[in-house]
């Protein structure tokens, strides 16, 4: 039976980790006192566990890393900015469509607020029903001859995601240049041999914020929720479908996909279009 010595021993060397790893907090969060205070209390309940859900939900830890362009990069879209937004406010920009002139002031507040970049000829379509964007972008990776980029948060380990790969492997075995870029916990169902064998065809295939762990990620709270395809530079896809049979409307399992067509469509919009500009903010399909 431990003395109360021993005991006393115990609980002061808890006490002083747990103030090393509140001293760690403060020092990562000091330029937000209100997220550090909120912390620093969880922390003050539930000492040494509480820094363990520090580091796995806080989203300051690699913030800059994630979000931090080069120099380079950021002068050339500023640049490109600026100088469309003088065209529209000396009234030298040319509309194609001459009713557009009565949303430049909303043009401009996106410009200057958003850092959008407006451009025109562009045709949308809006997807409701997933099988029909997948099937439109399947057909647009088939006809494509340059370039494939492909950016999902979730992808499954399923018959859609087969059908995509496939197709992926093929246009790489062909000359195009395929890239894929999947969130390592969204995509943490894709076994490695499906990996392997899409770089042996010629893919270019990475994870956003990879773990050491597959099923385990400390940076759980930081995850890339895009989904958007480029094709060729032409055509794009954005909008809130990622790649699995849920998303077509199918139920979870293999026979059951096969016996019955899907009739509870997942309710999302997505579209696409013909004329990629540096920033999308709808869901669409854009085409020139």
């Amino acid at each position: 039976m431990p003395n109360i010595i021993e005991i006393i021993q115990i609980d002061m060397s808890l006490f002083i980790l747990n103030l090393i790893l509140v001293i760690i907090t403060i020092s990562l969060e000091r330029k937000n006192p209100t997220s550090a205070l909120a912390w620093l209390f969880f922390m003050s309940l539930f000492p040494g566990v509480g820094f363990f859900f520090y580091l796995l939900l806080s989203q300051n830890i690699s913030k800059r890393k994630i979000f931090k362009y080069t120099s380079e990069e950021t002068a050339a879209y500023v640049s490109v900015l600026a100088h469309q937004r003088k065209s529209f406010e000396s009234g030298s920009y040319v509309f194609n469509d001459n009713d557009i002139n009565r949303y430049t002031d909303m043009i401009l507040f996106h410009n200057k607020l958003s850092e959008s970049f407006y451009t025109q000829n562009n045709r949308i379509k809006i997807y409701t029903q997933g099988r029909i964007k997948f099937d439109d972008l399947l057909d647009e990776i088939d006809g494509a001859t340059q370039h494939i980029h492909l950016q999902y948060y979730i992808v499954k380990n399923d018959a859609l995601s087969h059908r995509i790969f496939k197709a992926c492997e093929h246009k790489a075995n062909a000359g195009v240049e395929v890239r894929l870029l999947i969130d390592h916990v969204g995509g943490r169902h894709i076994p490695n041999k499906t990996i392997r064998r899409l770089r042996d065809s010629g893919c270019q295939v990475c994870f956003f914020f990879p773990s050491k762990f597959k099923y385990f990620n400390l940076k759980a709270n930081y995850r890339n929720h895009r989904k958007i395809a480029v094709i060729d530079g032409k055509v794009g896809f954005v909008g809130g479908f990622n790649i699995g049979d849920e998303y077509l409307g199918y139920k979870k399992k293999v026979r059951q996909m096969e016996r019955h067509p899907p009739s509870n469509y997942w309710r999302c919009c997505n579209s696409s279009t013909n004329a990629i500009s540096p920033r999308l903010e709808n869901s669409c399909k854009r085409t020139h």
